[in-house]
């Protein structure tokens, strides 16, 4: 059973149909749905888009490459109407980039993430603080 988004626009819809799809592979996408675009936060640096294009709706998706010759992002594309090949797609980038421990070049590594943290809220988290 396809779970109804709060908006009933055909890319929320379609958002929607793209995470049941994706549960099949084992992941969970959170469904941000919009009108004229839905946004599926698939993991952190793979945020699937559903959108209106020239060509009509499609889902859309940074490959997590970059053009040798433009320096810019890769993206792939599938129409909303196929929405268990997309799936199947990006179930294969994302247990790639489980496997690779794959983070964006703008996230943080985790050890400078850990030392931002206040030294009270550590030891608490450790049990070893008195805050």
């Amino acid at each position: 059973m396809i779970k109804k988004p709060k908006d009933d626009s055909p890319v929320a819809l379609a958002a929607s149909r793209l995470s049941q799809a994706l549960e099949s592979h084992g992941i969970t996408a959170d469904v941000h749905p919009g009108e004229r675009v839905a946004a599926l936060s698939v993991r952190c640096g793979l945020v699937v888009w559903c959108e209106y294009g020239p060509d009509g709706p499609h889902f859309r998706w940074w490959t997590g490459r970059c053009s040798d010759s433009t320096g810019r992002r890769v993206y792939a594309f599938s129409p909303i109407t196929l929405p268990d090949s997309a799936a199947q797609r990006i179930a294969l980038l994302y247990w790639e980039m489980v496997r690779d421990q794959w983070l964006p070049a703008a996230m943080p590594e985790r050890l400078e993430v850990i030392s931002q943290i206040p030294e009270q809220r550590m030891s608490a988290d450790n049990g070893s603080g008195d805050g």
